[in-house]
């Protein structure tokens, strides 16, 4: 027998029913009870936006300094 998707219940956060929950529903697709899959693909999401895009900005960032460098020491 299968066994139901694990659920998170966040109705006492923000109900999906209130102005805000609806609003939050329409935007971005709001579950007030999602499952443990979405909530952990939630979170991953904002992992990576949170620490890859400093790092990615970082990175590049980098990588322009010694070109900027090098075009001052060769002018």
């Amino acid at each position: 027998m299968e066994q139901p998707p694990l659920r998170v219940n966040l109705a006492g956060l923000i109900d999906e029913n209130s102005t805000l929950g609806e609003l939050l529903k329409a935007i971005i697709g709001y579950n007030g009870n999602p499952s443990l899959l979405e909530v952990i693909a939630y979170w991953g999401y904002w992992l990576l936006v949170l620490v890859g895009i400093p790092w990615l900005v970082e990175r590049r960032a980098s990588r322009r300094l010694p070109l900027a460098q090098a075009a001052d020491t060769a002018g």
